[in-house]
């Protein structure tokens, strides 16, 4: 009975060890490749008044098998009156960086960029910078004179945000 017990706990061991060995220094999981794609995770507002934010625009950057890959720079532009903020970022380890988007003071199409190193191909976001409410009433034009009774004139009646914009 000792030779069986014996031949138990020497062949326990050598198992434990197996296992012990297994563990190693390799981390579990798959294996994250390079950039190979950048996906829009979050989009600004499609409309908002001019001077006002759009929101944030998120990108995740992911390897050809669609996993995150942190560690990435970002670089954030725009077409159009806005502003971005920070212009530049680095995707964490969910793969994600982000900017806040600005609308400036022309109302008109606005495009946002986010473009990842290593990536060839960037995403974009379409955003439409509208006038703000009414400050201002225009009139056209702006002098006016009236010759003979009975004379007409067109006049023109414009209202306008505080930077102009119709």
């Amino acid at each position: 009975m000792r030779i069986c017990r014996s031949a138990f706990v020497a062949a326990l061991g050598a198992s434990l060890l197996t296992v012990a060995g297994c563990g190693g220094s390799e981390p579990s999981g798959p294996k994250v490749g390079p950039a190979a794609r950048v996906n829009i995770a979050t989009e600004p507002t499609v409309t908002a008044p001019v001077g006002a934010s759009a929101g944030t625009f998120a990108v995740k950057v992911v390897d050809a098998a669609g996993l995150a890959v942190s560690g990435v720079a970002v670089t954030f532009t725009t077409t159009g009156s806005a502003t971005v903020s920070p212009t530049a970022a680095t995707t964490d380890a969910s793969g994600l960086a982000s900017t806040q988007v600005t609308l400036g003071t022309i109302a008109g199409a606005v495009t946002v960029t986010g473009t990842a190193a290593g990536v060839t191909t960037a995403v974009t976001s379409a955003i439409n910078a509208t006038a703000g409410p009414a400050t201002k009433i225009v009139i056209a034009p702006k002098t006016l004179q009236l010759v003979a009774i009975g004379d007409t004139a067109r006049v023109i009646a414009l209202a306008q945000d505080q930077y102009g914009n119709l």
